[in-house]
């Protein structure tokens, strides 16, 4: 089993859009990254991305697991936050360059819930597995060993001012999110649970 790490490569890989509850206006930040939302009325939502380049993984390789690595910028206890995890169904994906370029980006069949617990500053937070989101788009026909993708975490129905603050890339290229992947070659994507599980803890 192989494992890949990838962080954040440079600004404007990273950031958010600010919508109202529609979805249908708003603004982008490329400096900072916000999860939730916020308002008096929990109207304003935050969706954010991540693009991950080089990612040297060749195509219908199985992912085993894959999770995104945070650290809180600011403490944040609003209860309670809510995301779905997301990936651009593309191959070789790049950051919007508007909020209007965010929405229409088209999204993985598969995503992985995810409420981030309460935030401690300068703590680390990883978010469940989001390896199937990461297979559907190893799997698309155009993928190619080397491209970049784009993780989409979407604010799904939290309570009104939630927002959680994480690192990002322009507040500092150390502490910002990184993806950890482990993955087999596609010729290993027939193996039963046991022999995955002995890759696991060998």
């Amino acid at each position: 089993m192989a494992t890949l790490i990838r962080h954040i490569p440079y600004n404007n890989a990273d950031g958010h859009v600010q919508s109202n509850s529609s979805r249908v206006s708003g603004n982008i930040q490329f400096t900072f990254i916000q999860l939730g939302r916020s308002g008096p009325t929990g109207n304003l939502l935050r969706d954010s991305w991540l693009q991950f380049t080089d990612i040297a993984i060749p195509r219908a390789a199985k992912i085993i697991s894959a999770v995104i690595t945070y650290k809180a910028r600011l403490s944040d206890s609003g209860a309670t936050c809510r995301m779905r995890i997301y990936g651009e169904a593309t191959a070789n994906a790049t950051f919007p360059g508007t909020w209007a370029d965010y929405h229409p980006k088209p999204k993985t069949t598969a995503y992985t819930p995810w409420n981030p617990p309460a935030f401690v500053a300068e703590t680390e937070y990883t978010t469940p597995n989001i390896g199937a989101v990461v297979q559907e788009i190893i799997d698309l026909p155009a993928w190619v060993s080397g491209y970049s993708l784009v993780i989409l975490p979407w604010e799904n129905g939290g309570n009104s001012n939630t927002l959680r603050n994480p690192y990002d890339y322009f507040q500092d290229p150390a502490k910002a999110p990184f993806i950890t992947i482990d993955w087999v070659p596609a010729g290993m994507r027939g193996l039963g649970s046991g022999a995955m599980a002995e890759l696991m803890l060998g």
